[in-house]
């Protein structure tokens, strides 16, 4: 974890592929179906490092609960004690993800997802939301588009964000060095 752009790395590759990602955002959801594999591969060859920036912007949707930054935290929590589980945590997240407008899912319920992933004991971690604050400070670095608007999903190549097309190849493959 880079504690001054809270980017959790996997992989290191020279190309650098940066996601913000919020748990609740179902476009995030919807990103993850479609460039995941293609992300992943890129990690398992060298070609990329994938960084992913946890935010939080959607926690008033869910119903007083902070589930986006406990969700965010979460990954801190599995990224700082269980490095290699961070990829099938985040895997994991999508596939039990919860409705917006909901509660979310509960302490328990992340707990047990990360244990799935294959996480170390992050209970404390999660329940005493020991990277709730800085979850909130990354929240605020998404980097905007043109209209100067920050959301998620977010991505950046190399540090230039990105207009996502729905294709893996055009928006990340074709721009390997």
């Amino acid at each position: 974890v880079n504690t001054e752009t809270g980017a959790i790395s996997v992989g290191d590759g020279p190309d650098v592929v940066a996601t913000y990602i919020d748990f609740m955002c179902p476009i995030c959801n919807q990103f993850e179906g479609v460039y995941g594999e293609t992300l992943n591969k890129l990690v398992a060859d060298g070609s990329i490092t994938l960084e992913y920036h946890p935010v939080a912007i959607l926690d008033s949707r869910s119903q007083g609960t902070a589930f986006s930054t406990r969700a965010a935290n979460a990954l801190y929590c599995v990224a700082v004690t269980t490095p290699e589980a961070v990829t099938p945590f985040v895997t994991a997240m999508y596939a039990k993800q919860p409705a917006e407008g909901t509660p979310g899912l509960t302490d328990d319920e992340i707990v047990s997802i990360a244990k799935d992933a294959g996480a170390g004991d992050i209970a404390s971690c999660v329940t005493d939301r020991t990277y709730g604050g800085f979850v909130t400070t990354q929240t605020k670095t998404i980097p905007r588009n043109a209209q100067g608007q920050a959301g998620t999903p977010t991505v950046t190549f190399n540090g230039e964000r990105i207009d996502l097309t729905g294709d893996p190849q055009v928006d990340i493959v074709n721009r390997l060095s």
